[in-house]
Order: structure tokens, then sequence, then C-alpha cells
């Protein structure tokens, strides 16, 4: 397989109505892991990029928080852990906050 540009891989995504795809970040990953599925190359990456973009929202938009939104979300998360706390809350309501912290 014929490893795609940045460019190749924004036009194709723009094609298929992919509008919040990350090109650059998509390219990087598959660098990083020498173009391989599991423990085989790459095939196609047109088709790649479909099930990266199915694949979507299971993720979620906080896989590639930038830092300051990133720690924006720490920063309310640990403002709402304090006012439990002040108020006396249930420990599962805390423990919640938590678990949503070391997920950050």
């Amino acid at each position: 397989m014929k490893k795609p540009t940045v460019e190749e891989l924004r036009e194709y995504a723009k094609s298929i109505g992919y509008t919040n795809f990350d090109a650059e970040y998509f390219w990087h990953y598959n660098q990083s892991r020498g173009w391989m599925v599991g423990k085989h190359p790459m095939k196609n990456w047109k088709d790649a990029v479909w099930v990266w973009r199915r694949n979507a929202p299971k993720f979620g938009s906080d896989r590639k928080m930038t830092y300051k939104t990133r720690q924006d979300k720490i920063n309310e998360l640990n403002r709402r852990k304090q006012e439990l706390m002040r108020t006396n809350a249930p420990y599962w309501k805390i423990h919640e906050i938590n678990m949503q912290l070391s997920k950050l």
C-alpha cells in the first residue's frame, strides 16, 4: 500500500463528509505503528479513514482534548468535588467525579 499524504487524507475525508477529521493526527498515529492494523499491514487507508469515522463516537471528543480544554475540565470537576465534600454529599457522588478525573 502506498502511504497517503496528509493532504490526500484531508481530501478523502472531505469527500465522505468527515468534516472534523484531523488528518495530521491520523497520519502520525498510523506512521508510529508502521501502518499496521494489529499484526497485519494496512491494505487500504481509505477504509481505515472510514472506520476511524465510524468509531469516533466511541472515543468522544475528550480523546484529543487540548491541554487548555483538558485543564478546564479538571478544574471544573475539582470545583464540583470540593462543593460535594463541603456539603457532606454521599461518597458515591464524589467517587463518580474521581472516576471522571482518572480518565483525563
